[in-house]
């Protein structure tokens, strides 16, 4: 019995449109009565469980609204900042350079092994430096097979013609 109700408590934990539909109706039980002829009023050995269903369900949607408005807030003060005191060139470090200089040869992408192939290059502590100070500048972000350029960071990239200086970083091989 106990398992079939704790069951109910994590779907309706992890559902918000059934906490939702059952706030309303557990509002409508107790309110409904007052205002709706057709709603039967609920006996009186039973009058705890709406509200103590309204409680936990409005909590709920209570703290799901608060969060979504906060994350909201969250990335919206994010975006000013970006358009306020956008990143500039001169701003970054040599090593974060050649970094978005290798991605930017590579598709967007940056691996750490293919970094072998550019020189001069950086020790491979920098360059992990470098790629997470550009992961928090929002520039690039990471994935389970290395890094990649976000779309800011494609931008950022194409204005500054980083793709200009591949050809001066590449180490290839002596013509034959």
């Amino acid at each position: 019995m106990l398992d079939g109700v704790s069951d109910v408590f994590k779907f309706f934990q992890a559902s918000k449109l059934a906490s939702a539909a059952l706030l309303i109706t557990a509002m409508c039980m107790i309110f409904g009565p007052r205002y709706a002829f057709i709603v039967p009023p609920v006996p009186s050995d039973w009058r705890w469980l709406p509200w103590s269903v309204m409680f936990f369900t409005g909590l709920q949607c209570a703290y799901w609204t608060s969060t979504a408005i906060l994350t909201r807030l969250h990335k919206g003060a994010h975006a000013l900042r970006d358009v306020l005191f956008p990143v500039r060139l001169d701003q970054l470090s040599n090593d974060e350079q050649f970094v978005l200089v290798v991605a930017t040869d590579n598709a967007g992408h940056f691996f750490r092994e293919g970094a072998e192939r550019y020189s001069p290059r950086p020790q491979s502590v920098a360059i992990n430096l470098a790629e997470a100070s550009l992961i928090k500048k929002g520039l690039m972000a990471d994935s389970f097979a290395g890094s990649y350029l976000t779309e800011k960071g494609e931008r950022f990239c194409v204005s500054n013609k980083l793709y200009a200086r591949i050809n001066h970083t590449r180490n290839l091989p002596p013509l034959s």
